[in-house]
């Protein structure tokens, strides 16, 4: 609206200027209200949800979250401890103590409630993973076991958000790293200890018990004693030079009933010796037939090198209070 007057009506200036003040007045109102009750309002809103997802962001900008994998080691149904003694082991129910448990895990995997595999996006976290490998080490140098100083029972990574309800992964490096010099390799392919050449690769899994040494009778034969020994070393075999392994040796276990925020996997030491005899030397490096029954119990085939069907290595447990 105009505030000049029109010619044909004489109004005081002052009261001229107090109509056009109004005016302006007006005019400012307008455009405070539709700068906070508009299109103003919808655009703070959209900022404060950019921050939202720029905090959103740290997890994954397409809603992901971190989880923590946890690993449990067991003999049998009490807690892996370097310094106990465990009675029932193996087919004479052998009283053992444990000596080293260590495995690699690839290809991991949560399970969703419609039964989708939804991978784990690893990350570089050393000395223990990569984004496509890690180690679990269960027993440290204290007692009866010659492992490392250093432990690791978890394994760190992202999900997209959602119900979880069962896992999925392998013991085992991924065949495009595992021929190659460990040297070479970031942690924690740097085992050494863990790599058999650059032709076989790296040893997936190893675990071993001896027979707890008040239980060992002395041997007559030689005025010595003997000790019974359980121990299996599982990887790839039968390699040659740019042709691979024909016997992979990768189990693939699948559990039912996992929830990362409440549930731990638990790796049973004992599980393993379940079906040889552990007051005897028993020793598997993978190759000869002594392998066959501690292969079935990892979910291996040991003829054919492909994962089976059963395994009693790995099982779910509720974490009750783990880190």
């Amino acid at each position: 609206m105009s505030c000049l007057p029109r010619p044909q009506i004489v109004l005081p200036l002052l009261l001229c200027a107090a109509l056009c003040a109004a005016c302006g007045d007006d005019a400012d109102s307008d455009a405070a209200a539709g700068g906070s009750g508009g299109s103003a309002q919808v655009a703070g809103r959209s900022g404060a949800g950019g921050r939202a997802g720029a905090a959103a962001g740290k997890g994954g900008a397409s809603g992901e979250r971190e989880v923590k994998i946890r690993f449990r080691g067991k003999v049998l149904q009490k807690d892996l401890s370097c310094t106990a003694t465990f009675d029932g082991v193996g087919k004479q129910s052998t009283q053992v103590v444990p000596v080293d448990f260590r495995f690699f895990v690839q290809d991991l995997a949560l399970i969703d409630k419609a039964g989708k595999k939804v991978p784990v996006k690893g990350r570089d976290q050393a000395p223990w993973q990569t984004a496509d490998v890690a180690l679990i080490d269960l027993t440290d140098v204290s007692g009866t076991c010659v492992g490392t100083e250093e432990t690791n029972d978890a394994i760190v990574g992202t999900v997209p958000q959602g119900d979880y309800a069962g896992i999925t992964f392998r013991n085992g490096v991924p065949e495009q790293l595992n021929h190659e010099d460990p040297v070479l390799h970031p942690a924690p392919l740097q085992v050494t200890d863990l790599a058999w050449s650059w032709l076989t690769g790296f040893r997936f899994l190893v675990a071993e018990v001896h027979q707890s040494p008040e239980t060992v009778k002395d041997d007559a034969a030689d005025g010595g004693v003997a000790g019974g020994v359980g121990l299996v070393h599982i990887g790839s075999t039968a390699c040659k030079a740019n042709m691979g392994c024909s016997h992979g040796n990768r189990n693939a276990i699948e559990l039912d009933g996992f929830d990362p925020d409440d549930d731990v996997v638990v790796a049973d030491l004992g599980a393993l010796f379940s079906d040889v005899d552990v007051s005897q030397d028993v020793q598997c490096h993978a190759q000869a037939e002594v392998c066959a029954p501690m292969f079935a119990r990892a979910g291996i085939d040991f003829k054919t090198g492909d994962s089976a069907s059963a395994q009693s290595l790995f099982r779910v447990e509720p974490a009750k209070g783990a880190p």
